[in-house]
């Protein structure tokens, strides 16, 4: 029997997701990912002694003056 497949192209949030829920319903599905580690958005590294959080944090401003803040009051 063959069994159906899937490709998954990305390996962030979003293709892991997808994976996971076509073999919870019987799909294989191989991931494509041209990154060494998956977590696309949601990932963070180092540079000498900088780090880099790439992380969607930056959508939930700490400071009520930023304009994202004001937006979001707005909805």
């Amino acid at each position: 029997m063959v069994k159906k497949q899937i490709i998954v192209i990305g390996g962030g949030v979003t293709g892991l997701s997808t994976s996971i829920y076509g073999q919870m319903n019987g799909f294989k599905t191989p991931i494509i990912e041209m990154h060494s580690i998956p977590g696309g958005q949601c990932t963070a590294w180092k540079r000498g002694v900088n780090h880099f959080d790439y992380c969607l944090h930056w959508l939930a401003p700490k400071k009520k003056l930023s304009t994202i803040y004001a937006k979001k009051l707005m909805l």
